[in-house]
């Protein structure tokens, strides 16, 4: 099972920034706005509108993959799978044909935000090895 945060991609994020800090701000952007984005899709799959799921799916997906949120981006490409790109079709799509894949979403935000708060407890997580 995959780690529902990668440290890594974090720790990257905190290079990339220069600063820890920074990084847990941008972890926490994307905590903040978590609930609405898993409500976007929610509303999305209820109205089944394809261009609305496939818009919602792709900014958690885009957004997971930045802060390093894997089981989310794990979930959200799954579920893209089963959009056809030429059409914006959706084929048996996940989150619409099994009743539990939404509330698997609503889990795995859940978890985010309980390893975000994890990590916010214990920033030196982060801090990169001492090279001697």
């Amino acid at each position: 099972m995959l780690p529902v945060l990668d440290l890594g991609v974090v720790s990257a994020l905190a290079i990339d920034l220069n600063s820890s800090c920074d990084a847990l701000e941008v972890l926490g952007r994307f905590q903040a706005d978590l609930p609405s984005r898993v409500r976007a899709i929610h509303d999305a799959v209820y109205s089944w509108s394809p261009d609305r799921i496939t818009t919602a799916l792709t900014s958690l997906h885009t957004h997971a993959s930045t802060v390093g949120a894997l089981r989310l981006y794990e979930l959200t490409a799954l579920a893209l799978s089963g959009i056809d790109p030429a059409t914006s079709l959706v084929h048996a799509m996940p989150l619409a044909a099994d009743p539990n894949a939404l509330q698997d979403l609503n889990r795995e935000a859940a978890l985010f935000t309980h390893a975000y708060a994890a990590l916010c407890s214990h920033p030196r997580l982060l801090d990169p090895p001492n090279a001697g």
